[in-house]
């Protein structure tokens, strides 16, 4: 759970800490912002140029779109990220860039 802004850690009326500002269980899918509860869009947006697969408790993958919240029963699945330039190969009177260590 992954709360923001917490006062003190007492139970408060709902599911978040008492005095939370923003809080987000996301094992159990709950969202909470200014001391209601609020649905997935509105608490946080995702975005991802491409497919991802993450794994469940039974130990099988699930597949998900584009730019949706990679979801399952162990919670939201999150990969860092990191960025690798293309090997291609110079075009005319162009040098190999030099290599990535």
């Amino acid at each position: 759970m992954l709360g923001l802004g917490l006062a003190a850690p007492q139970q408060g009326s709902g599911w978040w800490p008492r005095g939370a500002l923003y809080a987000a269980d996301f094992r159990k899918h709950r969202y909470m912002a200014g001391g209601r509860s609020i649905t997935p869009a509105a608490a946080f947006s995702l975005t991802r140029g491409g497919e991802a697969l993450a794994p469940d408790s039974a130990g099988s993958y699930q597949g998900f779109a584009a730019h949706v919240p990679a979801r399952t029963d162990l919670g939201l699945f999150s990969l860092r990220w990191s960025a690798m330039p293309l090997r291609t190969p110079p075009g005319p009177g162009q040098a190999f860039p030099p290599p990535i260590h």
